[in-house]
């Protein structure tokens, strides 16, 4: 569920050309558990592009692209308050690379789902119990948590949801799942992974037996993976359809108020 949602927030993030066809890369801005559908297979697919805006690119937007709206004001509306970064809480968001700023913004609200997905996740409890499902936050401030109580604990207290020390996907990287969550919320937006880093990281704990050598996706450099030696990625098509033995393996239960898988228009399939 982990590695689908954040390919699938990296191949929105994605301006690409293929097979003569464009597509922009595009901002979601309301990234959370109520706006990802479950499918059969526990992959993730990402819905509701009601917020979405259409990043700058390299080519004219496409008239069956988002509609953006004009103005500072457009840019920093959005969505579900409990997943709002804290550039947009307190409204410091860059204006002026907004595209970019977006983009870090979504990886934020990323890390604050990958956390409530995790935090289901029977193999990373001892006692192979998990508990009961909480939204992010939900510990800290309720169900309900005003803009004002969001600001005053992700802002000014820097405070974000618990990590136990259980989690650790692999005796040779046992950090790698707090470090990841740490880097996607990082107070500072330059300092947080892209969204396709998030997904290398992802795949590179899933399977640690193909981890090898990225290229860096965002501004500061990514920690590497693999010693600088190690040899060229291996072609998608090597990538195993299932963890080896010995290799991580995440099974995750859904809470109460999972919502089951339903086809929408506006949903984006990876």
């Amino acid at each position: 569920m982990a590695l689908s949602l954040a390919e699938g927030l990296a191949f929105l993030h994605e301006e690409r050309w293929q097979d003569g066809q464009y597509k922009p890369g595009i901002a979601h801005r309301d990234l959370s558990s109520q706006n990802v559908l479950v499918r059969e297979d526990r992959s993730c697919a990402i819905g509701d592009l009601g917020l979405a805006l259409v990043l700058p690119g390299l080519a004219r937007t496409p008239a069956s692209a988002p509609t953006q709206s004009r103005g500072p004001a457009a840019i920093l509306e959005a969505g579900t308050q409990r997943y709002m970064a804290p550039e947009l809480l307190d409204k410091t968001l860059d204006l002026q690379d907004w595209g970019t700023a977006l983009q870090r913004a979504d990886v934020y609200s990323l890390a604050l789902l990958l956390w409530e997905i995790l935090s289901r996740c029977s193999d990373l409890r001892p006692d192979r119990r998990p508990p009961p499902f909480q939204l992010a936050y939900e510990a800290e401030l309720g169900s309900n948590p005003s803009v004002c109580e969001l600001w005053a604990l992700a802002v000014e207290e820097r405070r974000r949801p618990n990590i136990p020390s259980t989690w650790s996907c692999s005796a040779t990287d046992p950090g790698g799942l707090r470090e990841l969550l740490e880097d996607c919320w990082d107070a500072d937006p330059e300092a947080r992974l892209t969204a396709e880093c998030v997904q290398q990281r992802l795949a590179a704990l899933a399977y640690p037996q193909v981890a090898s050598c990225f290229p860096d996706s965002r501004p500061k450099a990514c920690t590497p993976l693999c010693p600088e030696n190690c040899p060229s990625a291996p072609a998608p098509a090597t990538v195993p359809c299932r963890p080896q033995q010995g290799s991580c393996h995440l099974s995750v239960q859904q809470g109460p108020g999972s919502r089951s898988p339903q086809p929408v228009s506006t949903s984006v399939h990876v």
